[in-house]
């Protein structure tokens, strides 16, 4: 033990960094150990490639049950992991990693009950929420963890490293007390301190272990008492070498992903302030913070808000007053945060209300900087994969942005549609579909074309980078990405379809086979008759518009629609007095209407079509049906010759002096306006049914009337005035008479549109005197 240092760290903390780059060089260590991903073994010369920080070594794993992750290990220049790294290579000595694998943590994670893995791996969630941190907060006045953090350990540039390592360790040790470690943090411990005494057995020098604060007293036991196991962690280490889909990767990070203000649970707030203390630290002991309100100054400029001379002096001379009173020796965040809200921000501001001022402020303290791979970085398959099909189709993003349109019609276009809708579904950057054919509400089909916007952005090569989980190729990839996009749908059976009819967009269709039973269980899982029905209009979509929307899997596809059939049937029944929306019943019954039509062998014909009439059947007759749906019902056995002109007038007559009637001929003639405009008997009845209203019925179903009447077009509506002149039902009035005469002449000369204009004037009147004159004119 006495060659042993665990070094505990606060990671991405400057004054950290500081004291184990001071250590390092008081100790001269033999080996130095970082708490990260040992299996990154090997490949550690990669870390002193020409990078441009921020970086991030990232590590993916899927398990035996298809469950993927994906972690971060984040690198800036103020991270004592980082620091560690570099002088270990400058010292010439060696350092590895030594923290569980991510596939292993997967694994364990799987049999213990650990809580969810953060994606970034060196999280201070426990350090943040500690009680220890709650009860110096209340008695030091500090406003939270950050503001403790800063008060005790890096606003003091005279901190000496054995004060820095002392003070940690109680900071830490105390925290840890009051808490309990969950069997993850004691399997991660037991396996790093086994890794600690393996170095210290291969070395006779002194080995420096830089570890998480949290960590660093469980791990200085462990080794002492010669402690290496923990729950799990036996069988996790074997479990994972089930993990046949794993890899590691460095990948580019950028300043916004490293803000603990934008979610990263072990950043700092402002990382780039704090790179800037520490580069000023590194080379002097002070810290002088007029470059960073100087880059205030020119953000507020560049941003159009008046800051002047004086605002920045005022500015200036508050943060100073404010770090004298707090006891800081050199201006600090916090003081500048507040010197400008109390030199500058003039206006009230309510909690967490936003300003432009303190906007730049955040801007400047978070920084822009986005990291980049040297040359020789080894990378995953997928990035080649990637980059050598949007080269073949010249869609390699450029910094200039460009729109490129494309048909669908085109076999090689729509490969290239293709490829950019399969790095949509990854989420790549710089690649949007700004505008074009909506394969999912089926608009503009006569010219399927799409416009995409293609830039290069810095998340680009990260993205493809952390994609790799996914899968070596582009197609693999977005069709396991896609695969768990709908594994996260709860009890949506059309947006179960959706994912089918994306994927022929994409062309990834034929991939999808493994996930077929996933997918007919979301569509099993349909509640409604509206879901069930939704689902299955896409998936006849899919079998019909298979020209551009080819799935690949005809046999999975047809089994898909039977089984959407017969579920679409038995909630159309069951739930028959509360099916959905008016829309969405009407979808829903065109939906079964064309699935009898174009799949006449599965359901059409047979037991399955006999069915299918005497459900319709059944939902027509039951007066506790909603009357839209029996009038959708009627509509559909008449578009199937299931029905005559006696059910139809029938059903009409039954509905006499009901309120009901707009919406049971809503349902009608949405689905059969055709049969029912051009049958006498029929519209004798509609005739009888809607005059015998008197005037307080017919005003109140009036609007489900005209929203009956407006499936008709104007030629089909003149269709039904002279089926009315037919059997006498026009001619009663002056008005009557004048408007057969016009519907049956054009208006093409001087006489007729007189006689138009004439017929009108009168219209209005009798609106007007029925009091409707304003809505008609309006």
């Amino acid at each position: 033990m006495e060659r042993l240092l665990v070094f505990p760290v606060r990671h991405h903390s400057p004054a950290a960094a500081k004291a184990l780059r001071e250590t390092i060089g008081a100790r001269k260590p033999s080996r130095i150990l970082v708490e990260g991903p040992s299996d990154y073994e090997g490949r550690m010369a990669e870390l002193s490639l020409g990078h441009r920080l921020p970086l991030a070594i990232y590590s993916y794993a899927a398990g035996p049950e298809g469950l993927r992750a994906g972690a971060w290990y984040p690198f800036c220049e103020n991270s004592p992991e980082w620091v560690a790294v570099r002088e270990a290579a400058d010292l010439g000595i060696p350092c590895s990693f030594m923290d569980l694998p991510l596939y292993a943590m997967q694994a364990l994670a799987s049999a213990l009950p650990c809580e969810p893995q953060a994606e970034q791996r060196w999280a201070d969630g426990k350090l943040r929420r500690g009680a220890y941190v709650d009860m110096l907060c209340a008695q030091t006045g500090a406003d939270g963890f950050d503001d403790l953090w800063d008060d005790l350990f890096e606003v003091d540039s005279s901190l000496s490293a054995e004060e820095f390592i002392k003070r940690c360790g109680i900071f830490c040790s105390q925290s840890r007390a009051l808490d309990k470690p969950d069997p993850e943090d004691q399997a991660r411990e037991a396996f790093m301190a086994s890794r600690i005494a393996s170095a210290l057995d291969e070395t006779q020098g002194t080995v420096i272990a830089v570890c998480g604060g949290y960590h660093a007293q469980a791990l200085e036991r462990r080794v002492a008492e010669g402690d290496f196991s923990a729950p799990g962690l036996h069988d996790a280490l074997a479990a994972s070498e089930n993990f046949q889909e794993r890899g590691i990767s460095l990948t580019p990070y950028s300043d916004a992903r490293m803000d603990s203000l934008r979610g990263y649970d072990a950043g700092m707030p402002g990382p780039a302030f704090y790179r800037e203390v520490h580069a000023q630290r590194s080379a002097q002991e002070s810290f002088d913070s007029d470059g960073v309100l100087q880059a205030v100054a020119a953000a507020l400029r560049a941003r159009g808000v008046p800051f002047s001379s004086a605002d920045l002096i005022a500015t200036r001379s508050t943060s100073r007053a404010l770090a004298d009173i707090r006891g800081h020796g050199d201006v600090w965040r916090r003081d500048i945060l507040d010197g400008v809200r109390a030199a500058v921000v003039k206006e009230d501001l309510a909690e967490g209300g936003r300003h432009p001022v303190l906007e730049a402020v955040a801007e400047v303290l978070r920084g822009n900087r986005v990291g980049a791979l040297a040359a020789g970085t080894a990378l995953p398959p997928l990035v080649a994969d990637a980059r050598g099909i949007l080269e073949s189709f010249s869609l390699l993003p450029a910094p200039e942005p460009r729109k490129v349109s494309l048909s669908l019609r085109d076999s090689i276009q729509r490969e290239a549609s293709r490829a950019l809708h399969k790095l949509s579904i990854l989420g790549i950057a710089g690649f949007v579909l700004e505008e074009g054919t909506d394969m999912l509400a089926r608009r503009d089909l006569s010219d399927p074309r799409e416009t995409w916007r293609i830039a290069w952005l810095a998340e680009f090569d990260s993205g493809l980078i952390e994609a790799a989980r996914y899968g070596p190729t582009l197609a693999e990839a977005a069709a396991r990405a896609l695969a768990e996009k709908a594994g996260k749908i709860e009890g949506s059976a059309t947006a179960a379809a959706a994912i089918l009819v994306e994927a022929a967009l994409s062309g990834i269709g034929a991939l999808l086979s493994p996930y077929a039973a996933r997918l007919g269980s979301l569509l099993r899982q349909a509640g409604s008759f509206a879901d069930s029905s939704g689902a299955l209009a896409h998936l006849l979509y899919l079998q019909r518009y298979d020209s551009i929307l080819d799935l690949g899997e005809p046999e999975l596809l047809a089994s898909l629609i039977a089984e959407a059939w017969r579920l679409s049937l038995y909630l159309l029944e069951a739930s028959a007095s509360s099916p959905g929306t008016d829309d969405q019943v009407i979808r829903g019954m065109r939906s079964l209407l064309a699935c009898a039509e174009s799949c006449a062998e599965s359901c059409g014909d047979g037991s399955e079509g006999q069915e299918f009439l005497a459900v319709l059947s059944r939902v027509m007759a039951d007066p506790a049906t909603a009357a839209l749906t029996r009038g959708a019902a009627l509509g559909t056995l008449c578009r199937l010759s299931a029905a005559d002109s006696e059910t139809v007038t029938s059903q009409v007559k039954s509905l006499c002096g009901l309120q009901s009637l707009g919406d049971f001929l809503a349902g009608l003639f949405s689905l059969a306006r055709e049969a029912v405009q051009r049958d006498a008997a029929v519209v004798a009845a509609l005739d009888g049914a809607i005059c015998g209203m008197d005037e307080n019925l017919f005003l109140a179903a009036l609007p489900a009337l005209r929203f009956a009447f407006s499936w008709f077009t104007p030629r089909e509506k003149r269709l039904f005035v002279e089926s009315l002149a037919g059997i006498g039902k026009v001619g009663r009035s002056a008005e009557g008479v004048a408007f057969a005469q016009l519907t049956a002449m054009p208006l093409s000369d001087p006489e007729s549109l007189a006689r138009a204009m004439a017929y009108e004037a009168a219209l209005f009147a009798e609106a007007s005197r029925h009091g409707l004159g304003e809505a008609i004119d309006g």
